[in-house]
């Protein structure tokens, strides 16, 4: 895509959402163009959990992209990086957006800080390559 709309930095994640499962990529550079899950995962797997009320993926704009969320994700989340390419040396500019389990754990980690206060012990449990 050549609009500037879609160009690096000037929107944060582009969707791809069908009834079961949401993808996003940060920048659009046609085939080369990578989508990365942004699902809340089903029994302990990939994938969003039934919605009894719709579609599976209704979550994402009932409580990621509503106001109140999506300006917490840009203000909190949401980032234009630097970074040096190993070759070249020259920096490249790279767009941060959080997949949805990033999102989620620090969201209830800060919602149980301010219920409990500081003090109590957390795990948060990651695999290799999970983009935690």
């Amino acid at each position: 895509p050549r609009e500037p709309l879609f160009a690096l930095g000037r929107c944060v994640a582009h969707f791809a959402v069908d009834d079961s499962e949401v993808r996003f990529c940060t920048h659009l550079v046609g085939k080369k163009s990578w989508f990365l899950p942004f699902n809340q995962g089903h029994n302990d797997g990939a994938g969003n959990p039934p919605n009894p009320q719709g579609l599976k993926t209704a979550y994402l704009w009932e409580r990621i992209l509503t106001p109140a969320s999506l300006t917490n994700i840009l203000e909190s989340y949401a980032q234009l990086v630097f970074e040096k390419h190993e070759k070249t040396g020259k920096k490249r500019p790279k767009q941060i957006f959080p997949r949805y389990h990033q999102l989620d754990v620090v969201r209830r980690l800060l919602a149980d800080v301010t219920a409990h206060g500081v003090g109590r012990r957390y795990l948060i449990q990651h695999s290799a390559g999970s983009g935690k």
